[in-house]
């Protein structure tokens, strides 16, 4: 599910940057401030993604693992807009790797906490009554 999850936001992130970086028109030079912002809040999103991501996951059963799965490849994902917002801005080629860098640290957090969501899954299913 998280695969799944994050693989779509960020295809749909690049489509959609893609696609305004054909039609708009080339800007100026490039800003490298709001660079730098832009590269900060994509990292903010990190630890955002993995704790709360984590809370839901703890709050135990199969419910909670899914939808902490769910809220850890949104959050975890989100970098790869701000990515999107690098490109069409037309940023420096480092401030897209670093980018890119982000959004491969957020996949690499949330496949981690994939597996602890398939362990407190795991123990739910076998922790439900048998009827």
């Amino acid at each position: 599910m998280f695969l799944s999850v994050f693989g779509a936001q960020l295809l749909l992130a690049l489509l959609l940057g893609l696609l305004l970086t054909s039609v708009m028109p080339r800007s100026g030079s490039p800003n490298d401030v709001m660079a730098i912002v832009l590269l900060a809040m994509a990292v903010f999103h990190l630890p955002l993604g993995w704790a709360l991501g984590g809370a839901a996951i703890r709050a135990g059963g199969r419910q909670a693992a899914l939808s902490g799965t769910i809220a850890a490849a949104v959050l975890l994902s989100i970098p790869a807009w701000f990515g999107v917002l690098l490109l069409v801005s037309g940023q420096a080629v480092l401030y897209l790797l670093g980018s890119a860098v982000v959004v491969s640290i957020g996949y690499s957090l949330g496949f981690a906490m994939t597996g602890r969501a398939a362990r407190v899954a795991a123990n739910a299913v076998q922790e439900e009554p048998r009827t």
